[in-house]
């Protein structure tokens, strides 16, 4: 059987089209669902990050809901005593002098002659 030059023009578009179809409706929607599961699976990520956050935020809320974590914040970040207590603050150790060189960068800089001749 002999087809013609505008059968096979056809044959040619409609197989163009069929592929075209092919790849609107299975091809592209198929890479944007495998998008989709990796945006899904990093959002799963940050929501398990969120959540042990906030147990953890929860967990510090029941502890300063207690007078024993109360007093300790107090005495330990203000400062705070009872009546009739005395605080008493530790000073640190002064540093030791440094034995550097007479040598510039260590030792006084000279300032510029600015008399003139």
């Amino acid at each position: 059987m002999k087809v013609g030059r505008l059968g096979r023009f056809l044959g040619y578009g409609v197989g163009g089209a069929a592929l075209c179809a092919l790849l609107a409706f299975a091809v592209f929607p198929t890479s944007t669902f495998l998008d989709q599961r990796a945006d899904t699976t990093e959002a799963e990520e940050r929501l398990d990050v969120l959540r042990t956050q906030n147990e953890a935020y929860e967990a510090r809320l029941e502890r300063l809901r207690t007078d024993e974590e109360i007093e300790r914040l107090a005495r330990e970040q203000y400062s705070l005593v009872y009546p009739g207590e005395e605080a008493y603050a530790v000073l640190p150790a002064p540093l030791p002098k440094l034995d550097l060189p007479s040598l510039w960068p260590f030792g006084p800089m000279r300032p510029p002659d600015t008399t003139t001749e």
